[in-house]
């Protein structure tokens, strides 16, 4: 301890006598920080939050269930899957040629897969995705000029939406084929069965072959009833405007820059160069 005090009143002392010398140097430091600080390119920040809706919402199957119970909003475990798409290939590309980020970015457009592969990880460092509380997720995107700041991260999300919701309709669609066939085929069982009665009324068989057949066709046409209600519910599901992400409030320019923070990039070069001097 004693000898820590000793080193400070010593480098005070050498302070004191090279206060000038001290001062320049912490001068011409404060200078190159705000030069570094004017220099670098600003950036602009824009946010959106959404809360996804479950896909069992949207499934026929589990709608349909009485005794199936599920939640309207997704879970924390659901939510990586959005998040997943907003980080694909398809929504990439889409921002690429909608706002001709090659050009953007000031990438070569002409090296191939080398160019392409050089744009994604731009893109990666200035599109970001955090998981929230209940399942939110929350799209930033920094860039310099604030209006396309604000368009990007929008259509990020609704591409997000759209790829999600095209997934839940092919898999409706399937589910749809399912019951049409299953439709399909107790129509023509109960046709059959209605064959045999009009065969046994010509034949004139006895009356308990007419009972069988009759509970045959009571309890096929029971099949059927739940059957056609599965399939009109499927079929309505299928074809309707799907929403599966609930947005909080979609982004406005912002009015504010993120980045760099001038204030701190001076504060840091003077502790750093009076570390150094302490060094």
């Amino acid at each position: 301890m004693q000898q820590i005090e000793l080193n400070l009143l010593f480098f005070l002392k050498v302070i004191k006598r090279h206060i000038r010398l001290f001062l320049l140097i912490h001068l011409f430091a404060v200078i190159i920080s705000v030069i570094v600080a004017l220099v670098l390119p600003v950036f602009y920040e824009a946010k959106v939050t959404f809360y996804p809706y479950s896909p069992e919402a949207s499934d026929p199957r589990i709608m349909l269930n009485e005794q199936q119970e599920f939640t309207v909003f997704s879970n924390e475990d659901q939510s990586e899957r959005f998040i997943l798409i907003g980080k694909s290939k398809r929504v990439k590309d889409y921002l690429i040629n909608k706002y001709n980020l090659f050009e953007k970015y000031n990438i070569d457009s002409t090296m191939g897969l080398l160019s392409r592969t050089k744009l994604y990880e731009e893109m990666q460092s200035n599109i970001k995705f955090k998981k929230g509380e209940h399942g939110a997720v929350t799209v930033s995107v920094f860039d310099r000029n604030r209006d396309t700041c604000a368009m990007l991260v929008n259509d990020v999300v609704k591409q997000i939406e759209i790829s999600f919701n095209e997934t839940i309709k092919d898999k409706n669609k399937k589910v749809l084929e399912v019951y049409d066939d299953q439709y399909n085929k107790m129509n023509v069982y109960i046709g059959s069965i209605k064959d045999s009665l009009k065969y046994l009324q010509s034949i004139k068989a006895d009356a308990k072959s007419f009972v069988a057949l009759n509970n045959q066709i009571e309890f096929a046409m029971e099949e059927f009833t739940k059957l056609k209600v599965k399939y009109e519910t499927a079929k309505i599901i299928s074809n309707k405007d799907l929403k599966s992400i609930l947005v909080i409030e979609e982004a406005t320019p912002p009015y504010r820059k993120a980045k760099p923070t001038r204030s701190v990039i001076v504060l840091g070069t003077l502790a750093f160069t009076f570390i150094g001097l302490l060094s």
